[in-house]
């Protein structure tokens, strides 16, 4: 491994280096067609909540305890308004060993960060990625192989009515203070968009992806123009499986069907991209935002974007690294279930149930 150092680097240089060499032509030519601009730091900064997400799917000898949380913080001005609705929220359950358990752990999880979005009251609500993320989420789980996998999705689609709260989300006006925030993105979208501008008096090589470039083309304190998601958003639906689609009163057919009206705004591409590069940052951040509000909520979005990630510490938003590391505590309360449902069945039940949630299903040892 420690032989392969040099070639890694030479692949690391083999993506960085034709951007960077191409950089300063490539600003030059967004400054000229207006493509690029400051970021408003005069703007007045609305109140900032992000809700995020975490689940669990712990393997035991007996079955799988599957967990999901999803949790709201606010920004770094906080608005004192997160006691008006809920602000976190637990599901779980101790399931049959299935492959397709982990599709049930993230719809659970997605279902209670549409709940909680739908409830909050802030100027500015962030979605921990993008608007297609609940989408593709739901949409694998209801077209799980697993019959216990899509019947749980069931329960949970329906215990959070998922279908209003994505309702919520895609609609330009209900949904029109929710952005979404992709953290990780490999996203060539802007690349391709740029290449097709420019391909007739000049060729870009650009092999990277559009966060790098963002990063690398914007100067801190800038933001780009508004452009549309691609057209491979007109291909987003949510369905079960072919062979469940006949019979049209089955519940999970008729909630598939519910839920894939709900997402029609984003098939429309009613959604538009900005990325925004912080005052002292390095990096930018990438937003997607309702194209309805226009470009004066683009700019609110920029301002406050770039007042609630502080430079060098954070590379979002801090409501969304807030929420982020309160999810991550999941692992704290999965051990604390645990621990909790061994001393219970050791007091309640045959002895002999304990070592089957004591195991794992694996052989461990240092």
């Amino acid at each position: 491994m420690l032989r392969e150092i040099r070639p890694l680097s030479d692949e690391a240089r083999g993506l960085l280096l034709p951007m960077i060499e191409q950089r300063d032509e490539l600003r030059d030519r967004l400054l000229g067609r207006g493509w690029i601009e400051p970021v408003d730091n005069r703007r007045a900064i609305g109140s900032t909540v992000a809700v995020d997400g975490a689940q669990v799917q712990e393997p035991l000898y007996a079955g799988d305890l599957v967990v999901a949380v999803a949790v709201a913080a606010e920004g770094l001005t906080p608005a004192g308004r997160l006691g008006e609705s809920p602000v976190h929220s637990t599901w779980q359950r101790f399931l049959n060993h299935d492959g397709d358990n982990d599709r049930l752990a993230k719809v659970a999880m997605g279902a209670q960060e549409l709940k909680l979005l739908q409830g909050l009251r802030h100027d500015m609500c962030i979605l921990d990625g993008s608007h297609q993320t609940p989408v593709i989420v739901i949409n694998s789980a209801l077209s799980s192989q697993s019959a216990q996998v899509r019947e749980k999705s069931l329960e949970v689609l329906q215990r959070y009515d998922c279908a209003a709260a994505l309702r919520d989300l895609c609609d330009p006006e209900l949904g029109g203070k929710i952005v979404a925030s992709p953290k990780s993105d490999s996203s060539r979208d802007l690349i391709g968009l740029l290449q097709e501008r420019f391909a007739q008096d000049r060729v870009f090589d650009l092999p990277g992806t559009d966060k790098v470039l963002a990063s690398l083309v914007l100067e801190q304190g800038e933001m780009f123009q508004a452009f549309r998601v691609p057209k491979s958003w007109e291909g987003l639906h949510i369905a079960t499986r072919e062979e469940l689609r006949r019979n049209r009163d089955d519940p999970l057919v008729k909630i598939a069907n519910e839920l894939n009206q709900a997402i029609q705004p984003l098939r429309d591409r009613k959604i538009r991209i900005t990325y925004v590069k912080p005052f002292g940052s390095n990096t930018a951040v990438k937003v997607e935002f309702k194209e309805r509000k226009g470009a004066d909520w683009r700019r609110d979005v920029g301002a406050m974007v770039s007042a609630e990630t502080p430079a060098p510490h954070l590379q979002e938003p801090f409501a969304q690294h807030l929420a982020d590391q309160w999810a991550k505590s999941i692992g704290v309360g999965v051990q604390a279930q645990l621990q909790g449902m061994r001393l219970d069945l050791a007091e309640s039940s045959d002895p002999m149930f304990l070592e089957y949630v004591l195991r794992s299903y694996r052989t461990t040892g240092g």
